[in-house]
């Protein structure tokens, strides 16, 4: 089990990570923390998000093209 639990810790995603998936600035992201946008956790003063939480806020941000082609 402590294996599974080191594997599940290295999915974590830093600032940069996430302000790279999301092709946004670090100031933006200090935004959806500060809006509860997104989900994250602090160890000292470094600032961690789980991909599923970012998945999420992807897929809530989602709207289809709805024009015809």
């Amino acid at each position: 089990m402590p294996q599974e639990e080191d594997v599940s810790l290295k999915k974590w995603l830093d600032n940069q990570d996430v302000c790279d998936v999301l092709g946004i600035s670090k100031r933006t992201l200090q935004t959806y923390r500060e809006k509860g946008l997104l989900p994250f956790s602090r160890i000292r003063h470094k600032i961690f998000y789980k991909p599923e939480d970012v998945g999420k806020l992807l897929q809530s941000s989602h709207y289809p093209n709805t024009a015809a082609l």
